[in-house]
């Protein structure tokens, strides 16, 4: 699974306007465990975009959703917001 992320509105990365922050979750096929395999920071961004436990808590919602989707197309692009109450 990989995850873009920007802070703020996600046009800037939509629009190719800023290279966000890329991090690669893979699942261990034995335990269905989620970890973060790789993190290229976004160029602009001071800090991470999304803690370590963010990322694998959105990357567990995007494996349920393309499960849901019963991984008809090899490939999905979800949009997704963070705010106070978590992930949309």
């Amino acid at each position: 699974i990989v995850i873009n992320a920007v802070k703020g509105l996600g046009n800037k990365l939509v629009n190719g306007e800023e290279n966000g922050e890329e991090i690669v979750v893979a699942e261990n096929r034995l335990s269905g465990a989620l970890a973060i395999i790789r993190r290229r920071p976004a160029m602009s961004a001071q800090s991470p975009v999304l803690t370590d436990a963010q990322a694998v808590e959105l990357a567990d919602l995007l494996r349920d959703a393309a499960q849901a989707l019963d991984y008809t197309d090899p490939v999905f692009d979800f949009e997704w917001v963070l705010d106070d109450t978590g992930f949309w």
